[in-house]
């Protein structure tokens, strides 16, 4: 048939029936654990349905599974994050007064005069923008002139 008109699941159910099918054929005819002794298996048989719910159900696991363990604040038990030091901190303020975008090589140099690696502060620098204008932003807001809640009468 067609794969392309089957959704995912259905097409992973259709390979496995299809395994299951070459299992028996292999097994003199009779298919895996079709709960005949002596037959290849030992589970009951399931039909073409059951083993299709069975994939579906097995598959969200995993996705959900996978969904979880990429979140944001999943990043395992051996990761540590690692700090500025205060004196890093302010090389990193004070080349940010200067520029709020550094070339590459400029990173470079700054990374290896802090001792860190350029990812990192290449990182530090898109946070310090990020908060920069958000404080803008805050700034303006309070420079406006108070709306009022109801129109006048």
């Amino acid at each position: 048939g067609n794969n392309s008109l089957q959704s995912e699941p259905d097409q992973r159910a259709a390979a496995a029936a299809a395994e299951v099918a070459r299992e028996g054929e292999e097994n003199g005819g009779n298919p895996v654990g079709d709960g005949n002794p002596g037959s290849g298996g030992n589970r009951p048989r399931q039909n073409g349905n059951d083993r299709r719910r069975e994939l579906r159900r097995q598959d969200r696991r995993s996705r959900r599974a996978a969904a979880r363990a990429a979140k944001p604040g999943n990043r395992g038990p051996d990761f540590h994050r690692s700090k500025f030091t205060p004196p890093q901190l302010q090389e990193l303020e004070n080349f940010f007064q200067h520029t709020q975008y550094p070339d590459g090589s400029m990173r470079k140099d700054l990374a290896r005069g802090l001792g860190v690696t350029e990812d990192r502060v290449q990182v530090w620098f898109k946070n310090r923008r990020a908060r920069w204008r958000r404080c803008q932003r805050a700034l303006s807001f309070r420079n406006v002139a108070p709306v009022p809640l109801s129109y006048p009468i």
